[in-house]
């Protein structure tokens, strides 16, 4: 019972803090705004530039699978020589 009490306190003090912190960055004359701004959409930035990193990888693993189908070796493990 006492884990439980502590953990009910502990989650209304985080939510606590969460409220004033919330509130305290509403305001536009935050000096902290400006800066929280701009790590998130310095973090945007980062999130694009990866998904386009990814997508690029992607389309050169999809290339290589399908050049690996079609230099598919004969059953006897040897090049064509019929070409």
């Amino acid at each position: 019972m006492n884990d439980m009490i502590r953990g009910g306190l502990l989650f209304l003090a985080g939510a606590v803090v969460g409220a004033a912190g919330a509130s305290l960055m509403a305001r536009q004359d935050n000096p902290l705004r400006g800066a929280v701004v701009g790590t998130l959409a310095q973090g945007l930035a980062a999130k694009d530039k990866m998904l386009t990193s990814l997508e690029k990888a992607k389309e050169n693993v999809e290339d290589m699978v399908a050049e690996a189908k079609q230099a598919k070796p004969n059953p006897t493990g040897l090049p064509d020589q019929s070409k």
